[in-house]
């Protein structure tokens, strides 16, 4: 079932249609083609592997095929790094480590049946400071004022 609204935003360029909880909008160019940059609604923009690419060559005036290398060099380090049960600490970023989740019961939510889920290794990733506060600010502890 496809349900397609089209609405105008801000200016006659943007058209957004919204296909279930995600929003796709729709830039025309100067040259007549159509780029997509895809929203969810709640959450801000999604950028993809090569957007973030051309982001960061743009930002760096590196060369494209450089930052790729660059960042698949990063993603396969992060994962070689994991693999072998460590973390990595990225200070303006964050932590990427590995977590154990424990074993647990689990209801099958078709068949209503009660069955054991076994415990595993999970990747996780804990935001810095200072990318929290780049976001948003850090959310403050009750508590005692100084």
């Amino acid at each position: 079932m496809l349900r397609v609204k089209v609405r105008q935003i801000h200016d006659e360029r943007l058209f957004s249609f919204d296909y279930f909880a995600l929003d796709i909008y729709i830039e025309a160019t100067s040259v007549g083609l159509m780029r997509p940059h895809f929203m969810n609604s709640k959450e801000g923009i999604i950028m993809t592997k090569a957007e973030l690419v051309s982001f960061i060559a743009g930002e760096t005036k590196a060369a494209k095929k450089t930052v790729d290398a660059v960042l698949n060099s990063l993603v396969d380090a992060v994962q070689q790094t994991l693999k072998k049960g460590g973390e990595i600490r990225i200070n303006s970023l964050g932590t990427f480590k590995v977590v154990q989740r424990k074993a647990r019961t689990g209801v099958n939510p078709q068949t209503k049946a009660k069955m054991k889920i076994p415990a595993k290794k999970a990747p996780a990733f804990r935001a810095a400071k200072a990318l929290k506060d780049a976001v948003g600010g850090a959310a403050k502890k009750p508590g005692k004022k100084k």
